[in-house]
Parts: C-alpha cells; structure tokens; sequence
C-alpha cells in the first residue's frame, strides 16, 4: 500500500493507556497490526493527542488511564 493510498481517508480511534511509558510503545501495545516506526511517524504528523493535547514527539511519556485520541490514516 503507498503512502498515498494510507492518507486517503483518516479513522479516529480512541483508546485509554492501560499501563505507563513512552507514547510510540503505548500505541504499539492499543494497535498490534502496526508497526512502532508507522506510529512514530504518525506521532510526528500531529495526529495523536493525550488528554486532549496534541504530542508530536513519539517518547514522550504517558501515565496509566490517559486518554488517547489517534486520527489514523486508512
């Protein structure tokens, strides 16, 4: 699948971090069938909030029950 195809249309999923640490390694842990550097790199676009607030830095920590809001691109 090209990067092209991926950014076509977005899917918003939310999730709440069961366990505490870096945001890349949370997201990996909610979104199995993606790989951590896809994540990262989603991370970067601006399309991941934590509680409501926007995190483009993939290790940033995330406490246990945070409210993650992730505009996947399909």
């Amino acid at each position: 699948m090209n990067s092209k195809s991926r950014l076509s249309k977005i899917v918003p999923m939310q999730f709440r971090s069961k366990s505490s640490g870096r945001l890349d390694q949370i997201l990996t842990l909610c979104l199995p069938s993606e790989s951590r550097t896809y994540l990262a790199s989603v991370i970067k676009a601006g399309l991941v909030t934590v509680n409501g607030e926007v995190i483009k830095k993939p290790s940033e920590k995330v406490l246990q029950d945070s409210e993650l809001l992730v505009e996947l691109p399909e």
